[in-house]
């Protein structure tokens, strides 16, 4: 049924005859319906980092934890070397149910405190659920500027699968009171900064990454790029973390497998190119995004560290490599 639903939709406002108001109006009742369907569904449970959390019965986290078991790598590693007895402090920008929050509060060392940003409010029933146990969590129910000062965005969030996406062509607009300040959330406390906004990360980081404080906590971020400007974007925000103090990057493949290590050079700019190559050839599944960590530029030792437990844990183990392990 659902299926039949979408494609009578799109063939009804792909007709050339259709008057604009009414393509918009039907666009608008198909969007209000599968966000109200969206925000209905049941609720299942999944076990992340041996602890069982709520999430809507469609969230693909459980086929992405059987799929790609690499998949969270770089965070994890990031956070089993970035917390200390002084930096106890981690910032999730897109927090989504709490499931990242929970792999990072599991790996970590020492007790951390959490700060989650997560605007949907789909999600944030279950972000509040699953972290309920957890004393040092703090969740901040806005979305994360993408300028600085914080401007009005236009749009509105748009719901499907396990994500939150703002749909700039949708009508709407979201005021600066409902954004935070990412750099207002970043202290010299902090010791990892994770951002996965769909889209957005790179956006976040341009408007806030130049007033970080020269303690400079890692920050992992997903790198989607599909067009010239996001690439342009990409070089903007490098720029401003070099002009920061960072001069270190790991990235990983979307599935979580490492592809680089060391500092802001050629070697890195030539996996970004790959990725941006394969997306312009309409090769995306080869490589959708990249994930990226920014480190300091006078912390070697973290970055080999992080590095080191990545090749640990992707050692192949078995003569034929599509064997599980």
């Amino acid at each position: 049924m659902k299926a039949k639903i979408w494609s009578t939709y799109s063939w009804v406002i792909s007709r050339p005859w259709l008057p604009n108001m009414v393509r918009n109006g039907i666009e608008r009742s198909y969007v209000s319906l599968a966000e109200r369907r969206f925000a209905r569904q049941a609720e299942s449970v999944v076990l992340v980092s041996g602890i069982p959390i709520s999430i809507p019965a469609r969230h693909p986290l459980p086929q992405i934890l059987e799929t790609e078991p690499f998949r969270e790598h770089l965070l994890r590693a990031a956070a089993s070397i970035a917390f200390t007895d002084e930096r106890t402090d981690f910032v999730d920008v897109g927090a989504n149910v709490g499931d990242t929050a929970i792999l990072v509060a599991q790996t970590a060392k020492t007790m951390v405190r959490m700060t989650l940003v997560e605007p949907s409010p789909v999600f944030l029933p279950f972000l509040h659920r699953n972290i309920r146990d957890f004393d040092n969590a703090h969740v901040v129910d806005r979305f994360a500027a993408i300028s600085h000062p914080p401007r009005e965005i236009p749009g509105r969030l748009r719901h499907w699968g396990g994500t939150a996406l703002v749909i700039d062509s949708d009508p709407g607009l979201i005021s600066s009171d409902e954004q935070v300040d990412l750099a207002e959330l970043v202290t010299e406390s902090t010791a990892l900064v994770k951002i996965d906004c769909d889209g957005m990360d790179l956006a976040v980081l341009a408007a806030s990454i130049d007033r970080f404080p020269p303690t400079l906590p890692m920050v992992v971020f997903e790198n989607t790029i599909s067009t010239l400007d996001d690439f342009e974007l990409l070089k903007h925000v490098v720029d401003m973390a070099g002009h920061r103090g960072y001069g270190l990057a790991v990235v990983s493949h979307y599935c979580g497998a490492l592809l680089y290590s060391g500092g802001f050079d050629e070697g890195m700019w030539d996996i970004f190119r790959f990725q941006l190559n394969m997306i312009a050839q309409e090769r995306s599944v080869v490589c959708y995004y990249t994930d990226v960590l920014f480190v300091n530029a006078a912390e070697k030792l973290q970055l080999d560290a992080v590095v080191q437990l990545m090749r640990t844990w992707q050692e192949p183990r078995h003569r034929n490599p599509v064997e599980k392990s």
